[in-house]
């Protein structure tokens, strides 16, 4: 009988072992579970934000909200070229800034040191009326009938950017990295205004050796916890039935035990 209660509580001290164990995989395998689906919720929420600011169309980017941040583009053909149109703009500014090889404290305008700035609206003449697109300043405009919806473009470039409808006026040269990525810097898009950029796209890194090792080492553990988790369950089940069979196999040779004595006793 004394043998019994030992086993029991050897049994007892076991299983509870086995349920730390288990518990700390199970912690683990939940932290895991919600740092990865904490990573998914900010890429859906950045896809969301960028959503918010610009539209790819086509070959073009159309900017429909500010980014300060800075946003860099791959430009198709190694230029930055803008693109204003009158239809929703009356009244209205847009300004950009992007980064340069050769800005100066007057092209540098609104924007940061380092910087260049495009900037366009659509106003209205005041003595006769007369509606007018225009880029960086009044001096650089095109007039336009009450009815008439006009686009134009301009290439920022060094010393002077090439306008679609006016003479130039003194601009940049775009500072760009591996080959034709510039940054852009939108400071000022109005509701219903929108800034184009022209046969651009929005610029992603390449993937590097080191994230993709880092990738393959976080499936790894995930694989390998996925693994320690069923393996534990599976000692957990088998440590189970064990018992109960020793359990069974104890009841019954106790049943026999006492029924012998009382034959013995008679």
């Amino acid at each position: 009988m004394n043998s019994f209660k030992l086993l029991v509580v050897f049994i007892l001290l076991l299983l509870g072992s086995f349920a730390q164990r288990f518990q700390r995989h199970l912690i683990n395998g939940t932290q895991n579970g919600y740092i990865n689906g904490k990573k998914e919720m900010e890429s859906l929420d950045a896809l969301s934000s960028d959503e918010d600011i610009y539209e790819q169309e086509g070959y073009d980017i159309k900017f429909v909200g500010n980014e300060r941040e800075g946003i860099e583009l791959e430009l198709k053909y190694k230029e930055l070229k803008f693109r204003f149109c009158s239809d929703g703009c009356m009244d209205k500014v847009v300004i950009a800034c992007y980064n340069s090889t050769d800005s100066n404290h007057i092209l540098r305008g609104d924007c940061d040191p380092g910087q260049c700035m495009f900037k366009a609206g659509v106003s209205k003449e005041r003595t006769y009326g007369t509606k007018f697109l225009w880029f960086m300043s009044y001096n650089f405009n095109r007039g336009f009938d009450n009815n008439e919806k006009i686009c134009e473009n301009a290439i920022m470039m060094s010393p002077d950017a090439e306008v679609s409808f006016t003479s130039k006026f003194p601009s940049c040269e775009p500072l760009k990295h591996d080959g034709n990525v510039a940054k852009l810097y939108i400071h000022q898009i109005p509701p219903g205004c929108p800034l184009y950029v022209l046969n651009a796209k929005k610029w992603t890194p390449p993937t590097t050796t080191t994230k993709q090792n880092s990738l393959e080492t976080n499936q790894t553990t995930l694989k390998t916890s996925e693994a320690n988790t069923t393996l534990w369950i599976g000692i957990g089940v088998g440590i189970f039935i064990i018992f109960v069979i020793i359990i069974i196999g104890f009841g019954f040779l106790l049943l026999l035990s006492n029924s012998n004595s009382k034959e013995a006793s008679f």
